[in-house]
């Protein structure tokens, strides 16, 4: 007698990823009124998990084809507390930490919550399993693991700017493969953004630098 396979309802996603603003290369690029974190860009997908499930999603909310190939991933991020996290998936585009996912931010109950306190619940959660802050920017990520991206106050982007372009150097990037694409910067009161109008549609309270725009 064989047994029935259960079957796994495939989630609703809820709303596109937030998309930054392309704010063109950071020397170039007006003042910033306000409070800003910064992040390194990685060179990625953009990708939401469904945590309890596994399930992956890419930016235009249809089911990502290659998730099988970052399970063991997955499995870390299912051991958290929130539904929906939004990743970076290091994946196929250059030769660099295969199979790894970046948490980047999650969607969590109160929609006002801001970006600071949503950093620090996720680095409180985080921390507790063991997933670990992604701070050696010449390294790159190990296989099929879980990381927080580093970050810095606004006042140090300049200098990050310039570390990850050597750090490209240092890693032996090609051009058109980089690991490291530039900078984002997210206000540090912006809430996440919910919208299912257009994936395409950009959120003005986060900025991306890139050296190639």
């Amino acid at each position: 007698m064989n047994t029935p396979v259960p079957i796994v309802a495939v989630p609703q996603v809820p709303w596109y990823p937030a998309r930054p603003v392309n704010g063109g290369p950071f020397h170039l690029a007006l003042p910033k009124s306000g409070d800003w974190t910064v992040e390194g860009k990685y060179n990625g997908w953009r990708a939401w998990v469904h945590n309890p499930t596994g399930a992956m999603f890419n930016r235009q909310l249809e089911p990502l084809s290659i998730s099988r190939e970052f399970r063991p991933a997955l499995a870390t991020l299912r051991r958290l507390p929130w539904e929906w996290s939004d990743v970076e998936a290091l994946e196929r585009r250059h030769s660099f930490g295969r199979g790894a996912l970046i948490l980047l931010d999650y969607l969590p109950a109160d929609p006002q919550e801001v970006y600071t306190a949503r950093k620090r619940y996720i680095h409180l959660c985080a921390g507790l399993i063991g997933v670990p802050v992604h701070d050696q920017l010449n390294v790159p990520p190990a296989a099929d693991t879980v990381y927080l991206p580093m970050t810095w106050r606004l006042d140090g982007a300049g200098r990050l700017w310039d570390i990850l372009q050597q750090c490209n150097v240092a890693l032996g990037c090609k051009p058109g493969s980089h690991f490291w694409e530039g900078l984002v910067a997210k206000r540090n009161d912006s809430v996440y953004p919910r919208q299912r109008r257009n994936a395409s549609l950009e959120f003005p309270f986060w900025v991306k630098h890139r050296w190639a725009f």
